[in-house]
Parts: structure tokens; C-alpha cells; sequence
């Protein structure tokens, strides 16, 4: 594999809008769409994991003087840990 630069990633969210608008195109064989998902996963830019996400945010809850920007992060976090 390459090395790739931050502007050749693309997000999870396209990659996943591309293989399923050609899941189901009769002009890709299956060889040639697996081709296609291996030459991509390379760049894909997966999301963060929400548990790093959860830490940082109880870092920077505390650090936040500004109540808002304060209570946006706690509702982040909220969201992240009501499961």
C-alpha cells in the first residue's frame, strides 16, 4: 500500500455511498468490484472511536470557560455515553 496524504482520504460516509450505489451494477464484475473496494480502503477515513471521543471530552469539559461551548460539549457527551 501507498502512502497517502490527508487529501487523498475520503470519509467512511462516501466510501459507503459508493459501494452501495454499485452493489448492484451489472457493469462491474465481482472481481472488478472487489478490485474497487481494495483500491479504496486504503484512503477511507474511518471515524473516530467514541470512546477516545468520550475522553476527550470529559479532558476539555472542565477546560471550557464559556458556558455555552461548555454545555455543547456536555450534551456530545451525553450522546455518546446514554447507551
Amino acid at each position: 500500500m501507498g502512502n497517502y496524504s490527508k487529501e487523498d482520504k475520503i470519509p467512511a460516509e462516501n466510501f459507503m455511498g459508493t459501494i452501495a450505489v454499485n452493489v448492484d451494477n451489472e457493469k462491474l464484475s465481482d472481481k472488478m468490484f472487489r478490485e474497487m473496494i481494495r483500491n479504496t480502503l486504503p484512503i477511507v477515513e474511518f471515524p473516530r472511536n467514541d470512546e477516545e471521543r468520550v475522553e476527550e471530552l470529559k479532558r476539555l469539559i472542565p477546560l471550557e470557560m464559556d458556558p455555552f461551548a461548555q454545555l455543547s460539549l456536555q450534551k456530545e457527551l451525553d450522546n455518546l455515553t446514554k447507551y
